[in-house]
Protein backbone atom coordinates (compact mmCIF):
# COMPACT_ATOMS: atom_id res chain seq x y z
CA UNK A 1 0.00 0.00 0.00
CA UNK A 2 1.34 3.49 -0.83
CA UNK A 3 1.71 5.24 2.54
CA UNK A 4 2.66 9.01 3.41
CA UNK A 5 6.07 8.57 5.34
CA UNK A 6 7.74 11.23 7.36
CA UNK A 7 10.77 12.64 4.97
CA UNK A 8 9.19 12.14 1.67
CA UNK A 9 10.20 14.34 -0.87
CA UNK A 10 7.35 16.47 -2.75
CA UNK A 11 7.21 14.30 -5.96
CA UNK A 12 6.37 11.96 -4.09
CA UNK A 13 3.57 13.60 -1.64
CA UNK A 14 2.12 14.87 -4.97
CA UNK A 15 2.18 11.32 -6.53
CA UNK A 16 0.27 10.00 -3.20
CA UNK A 17 -2.62 12.86 -3.73
CA UNK A 18 -3.15 12.21 -7.15
CA UNK A 19 -3.41 8.11 -6.43
CA UNK A 20 -6.04 9.29 -3.57
CA UNK A 21 -8.49 10.89 -5.94
CA UNK A 22 -8.41 8.65 -8.70
CA UNK A 23 -9.25 5.68 -6.38
CA UNK A 24 -11.95 7.59 -4.58
CA UNK A 25 -12.99 8.75 -7.84
CA UNK A 26 -12.67 5.46 -9.16
CA UNK A 27 -14.54 3.56 -6.66
CA UNK A 28 -17.59 6.56 -7.05
CA UNK A 29 -17.78 4.89 -10.59
CA UNK A 30 -17.88 1.59 -9.78
CA UNK A 31 -20.43 1.90 -6.96
CA UNK A 32 -22.43 4.36 -9.35
CA UNK A 33 -22.61 1.93 -11.83
CA UNK A 34 -23.25 -0.92 -9.65
CA UNK A 35 -26.37 0.97 -8.13
CA UNK A 36 -27.29 1.50 -12.04
CA UNK A 37 -27.07 -1.59 -12.79
CA UNK A 38 -29.10 -3.13 -10.08
CA UNK A 39 -31.66 -0.20 -10.11
CA UNK A 40 -32.21 -1.52 -14.03
CA UNK A 41 -32.35 -5.02 -12.59
CA UNK A 42 -35.04 -4.16 -10.06
CA UNK A 43 -37.05 -1.58 -12.83
CA UNK A 44 -36.65 -4.74 -15.50
CA UNK A 45 -37.95 -7.78 -13.68
CA UNK A 46 -40.01 -6.67 -10.72
CA UNK A 47 -41.74 -3.18 -12.17
CA UNK A 48 -41.12 -4.02 -15.77
CA UNK A 49 -39.88 -1.21 -16.48
CA UNK A 50 -36.07 -0.97 -17.41
CA UNK A 51 -34.14 2.16 -17.08
CA UNK A 52 -33.22 2.39 -21.03
CA UNK A 53 -30.50 3.88 -20.78
CA UNK A 54 -28.69 2.07 -17.79
CA UNK A 55 -26.10 0.25 -19.74
CA UNK A 56 -24.51 2.46 -21.85
CA UNK A 57 -23.74 4.76 -18.56
CA UNK A 58 -22.73 1.51 -16.92
CA UNK A 59 -20.45 0.54 -19.20
CA UNK A 60 -19.12 4.37 -19.82
CA UNK A 61 -18.58 4.39 -15.84
CA UNK A 62 -16.60 1.25 -15.83
CA UNK A 63 -14.41 1.90 -18.63
CA UNK A 64 -13.40 5.08 -17.26
CA UNK A 65 -12.83 2.95 -13.86
CA UNK A 66 -10.63 0.84 -15.36
CA UNK A 67 -9.01 3.37 -17.21
CA UNK A 68 -7.78 5.31 -13.87
CA UNK A 69 -7.40 2.39 -12.12
CA UNK A 70 -4.90 1.34 -14.64
CA UNK A 71 -2.18 4.54 -13.91
CA UNK A 72 -1.54 3.13 -9.92
CA UNK A 73 -1.29 -0.37 -11.61
CA UNK A 74 1.17 0.16 -13.75
CA UNK A 75 3.13 2.36 -11.37
CA UNK A 76 3.58 -0.74 -9.01
CA UNK A 77 4.25 -2.87 -12.07
CA UNK A 78 1.07 -5.09 -11.32
CA UNK A 79 -0.54 -4.52 -14.90
CA UNK A 80 -0.84 -7.35 -16.99
CA UNK A 81 2.48 -8.49 -18.13
CA UNK A 82 4.17 -11.93 -19.36
CA UNK A 83 6.46 -13.19 -16.53
CA UNK A 84 7.74 -15.87 -19.36
CA UNK A 85 10.75 -13.54 -20.29
CA UNK A 86 11.89 -12.62 -16.60
CA UNK A 87 11.46 -16.26 -15.32
CA UNK A 88 14.06 -17.50 -18.13
CA UNK A 89 16.84 -15.29 -17.73
CA UNK A 90 19.04 -14.95 -14.75
CA UNK A 91 18.04 -12.83 -11.48
CA UNK A 92 20.87 -10.19 -12.65
CA UNK A 93 18.89 -9.44 -15.65
CA UNK A 94 15.51 -8.83 -13.90
CA UNK A 95 16.21 -5.09 -13.18
CA UNK A 96 17.06 -4.54 -16.61
CA UNK A 97 14.31 -6.52 -18.01
CA UNK A 98 11.78 -4.08 -15.77
CA UNK A 99 13.18 -0.68 -16.79
CA UNK A 100 13.40 -2.00 -20.78
CA UNK A 101 9.40 -3.14 -19.86
CA UNK A 102 8.11 0.02 -18.12
CA UNK A 103 9.96 2.22 -20.83
CA UNK A 104 8.97 0.65 -23.83
CA UNK A 105 5.39 0.36 -22.20
CA UNK A 106 5.35 4.37 -22.25
CA UNK A 107 6.38 4.76 -25.41
CA UNK A 108 4.08 2.50 -26.96
CA UNK A 109 1.01 4.33 -24.08
CA UNK A 110 2.09 6.94 -25.75
CA UNK A 111 1.56 5.94 -29.61
CA UNK A 112 -1.82 4.89 -28.34
CA UNK A 113 -2.61 7.99 -26.98
CA UNK A 114 -1.50 10.09 -29.47
CA UNK A 115 -3.63 7.96 -31.85
CA UNK A 116 -6.73 8.31 -29.72
CA UNK A 117 -6.88 11.67 -29.45
CA UNK A 118 -7.37 12.06 -33.37
CA UNK A 119 -10.34 9.34 -32.79
CA UNK A 120 -11.66 11.92 -29.99
CA UNK A 121 -10.96 15.08 -32.31
CA UNK A 122 -13.00 13.31 -35.16
CA UNK A 123 -15.93 12.65 -32.28
CA UNK A 124 -15.99 16.11 -30.95
CA UNK A 125 -15.98 17.39 -34.71
CA UNK A 126 -18.87 15.18 -35.70
CA UNK A 127 -20.88 15.53 -32.94
CA UNK A 128 -21.41 12.27 -32.45
CA UNK A 129 -23.34 10.33 -29.60
CA UNK A 130 -24.30 7.14 -28.03
CA UNK A 131 -27.76 5.53 -29.54
CA UNK A 132 -29.94 5.49 -26.53
CA UNK A 133 -28.53 7.75 -23.46
CA UNK A 134 -27.14 10.26 -26.64
CA UNK A 135 -23.73 10.90 -24.02
CA UNK A 136 -21.46 12.74 -26.84
CA UNK A 137 -19.21 9.93 -28.16
CA UNK A 138 -16.04 11.76 -27.38
CA UNK A 139 -16.36 11.02 -22.88
CA UNK A 140 -16.41 7.14 -24.06
CA UNK A 141 -13.04 7.47 -26.25
CA UNK A 142 -11.51 9.98 -23.62
CA UNK A 143 -11.56 7.28 -21.33
CA UNK A 144 -8.86 5.80 -23.79
CA UNK A 145 -6.97 9.04 -24.56
CA UNK A 146 -6.54 9.75 -20.76
CA UNK A 147 -5.79 6.38 -19.51
CA UNK A 148 -2.99 5.50 -21.99
CA UNK A 149 -1.67 9.42 -20.98
CA UNK A 150 -1.70 7.87 -17.61
CA UNK A 151 0.13 4.44 -18.08
CA UNK A 152 2.20 6.55 -20.17
CA UNK A 153 3.12 8.92 -17.55
CA UNK A 154 3.32 6.19 -14.65
CA UNK A 155 5.41 3.73 -16.86
CA UNK A 156 7.75 6.95 -17.37
CA UNK A 157 7.34 7.41 -13.38
CA UNK A 158 8.28 3.17 -12.72
CA UNK A 159 11.30 3.23 -14.94
CA UNK A 160 12.82 6.14 -13.86
CA UNK A 161 12.00 4.81 -10.50
CA UNK A 162 13.87 1.80 -10.71
CA UNK A 163 16.93 3.44 -12.53
CA UNK A 164 17.07 5.70 -9.51
CA UNK A 165 17.10 3.44 -6.88
CA UNK A 166 18.86 0.90 -7.76
CA UNK A 167 15.91 -1.91 -6.80
CA UNK A 168 13.76 -3.87 -9.33
CA UNK A 169 10.53 -2.37 -8.10
CA UNK A 170 11.13 1.63 -8.33
CA UNK A 171 11.33 2.57 -4.70
CA UNK A 172 11.08 -0.13 -2.13
CA UNK A 173 10.65 -3.95 -2.03
CA UNK A 174 6.98 -3.71 -2.22
CA UNK A 175 6.39 -1.98 -5.69
CA UNK A 176 6.28 1.72 -4.11
CA UNK A 177 6.53 4.01 -7.00
CA UNK A 178 7.99 6.43 -5.23
CA UNK A 179 10.27 8.63 -7.12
Amino acid sequence: MISKDEGERPVQVVLFRILKIIRHFSAGMFIVAIVLNFANIVGRYVFHSPIFWAEEITILLIIWAVFLVAFELTLRGEHLKMGILGALLPERFDRRVQIVVSLTGGIIAIFVMYHSIAIVSLMISYSQVTAVAKVPKWLLFGSVSTGFTLIAVASFIRGIGIIVSGTGEGGDSKGDPRC
